[in-house]
């Protein structure tokens, strides 16, 4: 692989890391916003909630949807 080739790709790849993670901020963010502002949890107890949802969530339910749009099984036309 060339030099400039490989730097395309390592490139490529922080970018769409750094995207991923922002949008998860995001993400998170408007969940506990929607917690706090309905009264339906204290501040405290939604980012607890959010935490532990955000860290078991990939190992509990897995990559469904991801393998799901590999297969086909999402159509978008």
């Amino acid at each position: 692989m060339e030099t400039t080739t490989l730097y395309l790709v390592i490139a490529t790849v922080a970018v769409a890391l750094t995207f991923d993670a922002i949008n998860g901020f995001h993400d998170a963010a408007n969940a506990i916003a929607t917690l706090v502002a309905s009264r339906a949890a204290r501040p405290l107890p939604a980012i607890l909630m959010a935490s532990i949802a955000n860290l078991l969530g990939p190992f509990l339910l897995g990559a469904a949807v991801a393998l799901g749009r590999q297969a086909g099984g999402l159509r978008f036309d």
